[in-house]
């Protein structure tokens, strides 16, 4: 019930029922919200899980038969989505490191999902070891084209003791 009070709180133009659950129109899944569904406890009050799961099936069977596409498309898409997966995921390589000054190098890095989308200003986070913390570092500068962004970094030289 508590889930059902912040939900009509959080938008008042969710319709409830004088018990507090959600309402559900006319036999459909989908609550006075356009694109948005709901089944179990929110909509029956205090149910079995069988029921609850008899909504989640009946909500996901209306949702896919609204879906603008088909089976042709969407395997089109996942594939699309698994080849810029698989780009993103591929670890960034080192191309080239130029010593700027004392302390001071530029690194040119393969990134070419980076490269892609970058925009001035943005910081890409990098993670230097395995059992590192990410740090943030500023775009120096990047090719699209060529897939590859530049970082600039200060560090420090260690003394010998």
């Amino acid at each position: 019930m508590r889930r059902t009070r912040s939900s009509k709180t959080s938008d008042p133009r969710i319709k409830t029922t004088k018990w507090g659950t959600l309402d559900l129109p006319g036999g459909s899944q989908q609550t006075s919200l356009e694109g948005v569904y709901s089944g179990g406890d929110a909509t029956r009050g205090g149910s079995t899980a069988i029921n609850a799961a008899g909504d989640g099936k009946a909500a996901a069977s209306e949702i896919a038969g609204e879906i603008p596409f088909t089976a042709a498309e969407i395997k089109e898409m996942v594939a699309k989505a698994d080849d810029y997966t698989d780009k993103a995921a591929a670890p960034a390589t080192i191309l080239k490191k130029i010593d700027l000054s004392s302390g001071i190098v530029e690194f040119t890095v393969n990134s070419p999902v980076v490269a892609k989308a970058a925009q001035a200003g943005q910081f890409v986070r990098v993670l230097p070891t395995p059992k590192g913390e990410l740090i943030p570092l500023t775009l120096a500068d990047w090719d699209a084209k060529a897939g590859t962004i530049d970082l600039v970094i200060q560090g420090w030289a260690r003394r010998a003791s």
